[in-house]
Order: C-alpha cells, then sequence, then structure tokens
C-alpha cells in the first residue's frame, strides 16, 4: 500500500487527502460535495497501468460492516487481488460502503506468454469454493477424456476475469454476500 496523508490547505479548513502513487499524484477534496460517478480513473505516465478509486455502498443504506465483517472482507479483498492481478494502493471501509484505490495494469502486456496452464493455476487460488472445485474437476474429467476444447475454453474464461476491473468487483461483492448469507442462515 502506497499509503495516504492528510494535509490543510493554507487559510482553510477543508481537508484535502492526497494518495501517492507510482508516476502520479491523485488528490481529492474530501469536503466538497462532488457528483457521485462509480469510479474515477488515473492512468500512469507510461500507460502500463490506470488507477480506479471505487465507492461501492450498501443497498438501503443498512450498515453492514461491524469490526468481524471488515476483517473477513479485508482477507476477500486479498484473495480477490491476488487471482486478478489488480493491486490495492489504498482502501477503506466504512460501515455500510467501502473504498479501493486500485492499481489495474495493462491486460494483454501482463498475460503475454501465458499457457492454458497458467490459467489453470491462476484458478487454483480460489480452490476452496465451491464453484471453482466444479470447475477443476471439470478440467480433470476433460484431461481424462482429451477433451483439449473443454480445457481451453475453462482457461480462456479464466483469462477474461484477470486484470479486468468490473470483472473483480462482481466477484469480490458477490462472494462477501455470498458467505454473508450463508452466516445468517
Amino acid at each position: 500500500m502506497c499509503g495516504t496523508s492528510l494535509a490543510r490547505t493554507e487559510g482553510d479548513s477543508r481537508i484535502i487527502g492526497i494518495f501517492a502513487l507510482p508516476r502520479a499524484l491523485v488528490c481529492y477534496d474530501a469536503l466538497m460535495r462532488q457528483p457521485r460517478a462509480f469510479q474515477t480513473q488515473f492512468r500512469d505516465s507510461g500507460g502500463e497501468s490506470a488507477y480506479f478509486h471505487v465507492i461501492s455502498r450498501v443497498a438501503g443504506r443498512e450498515w453492514l460492516f461491524g469490526d468481524e465483517e471488515k476483517e473477513q472482507f479485508r482477507k476477500l479483498l486479498g484473495k480477490q487481488l491476488q487471482f486478478s492481478g489488480l493491486r490495492a494502493m489504498a482502501w477503506c471501509f466504512m460501515g455500510n460502503h467501502f473504498h479501493l484505490l486500485l492499481e489495474v495494469p495493462e491486460k494483454e502486456a501482463e498475460l503475454e506468454g501465458w499457457t492454458e496452464q497458467d490459467f489453470l493455476d491462476r484458478l487454483q487460488l480460489l480452490g476452496d469454493e465451491t464453484s471453482t472445485k466444479l470447475l477443476l474437476s471439470q478440467v480433470e474429467m476433460f484431461r481424462g477424456n482429451g477433451n483439449q476444447e473443454g480445457i481451453r475454453d475453462i482457461a480462456e474464461g479464466v483469462r477474461r476475469r484477470l486484470y479486468d476491473l468490473s470483472a473483480f468487483m462482481k466477484e469480490l461483492k458477490q462472494r462477501f454476500y455470498r458467505r454473508q448469507a450463508a452466516l445468517c442462515s
């Protein structure tokens, strides 16, 4: 994590948040009401990565994140980051929403030279989940009966999910809410 700091402007009581990023500096006024947007994007000067400030709120403004839930979400976030290839520069979990500052590397550059097996190996990072176990058992079945096309299709499905901000957010929230629902039942 790069970190955050707070600074006050000369003669002004407004707080300005500053994130120091590689080859980039992102500032925002924490108190001025800004139009709500799903994300804000910044690209580093080399064009190799994009940086996104992502906010996600709980439906109905309910309070979802207590201390225990925040810790569970932090662990799940780390696992999802490992799988997806994205990097968290900063994060903040609040009672009913969270903020993430994410680095999204250029997908094609990152995946250059990957083989089908590399994609299947990446899938192993989520191996404790039922849906992933099912996919991995399909891979073994396809290997057993020589179905290379089936293996290729699964590897391509994994490839589409890597270095993709939309897939990352969708999977992160689905995994968290499924776990929460399982705890409540």
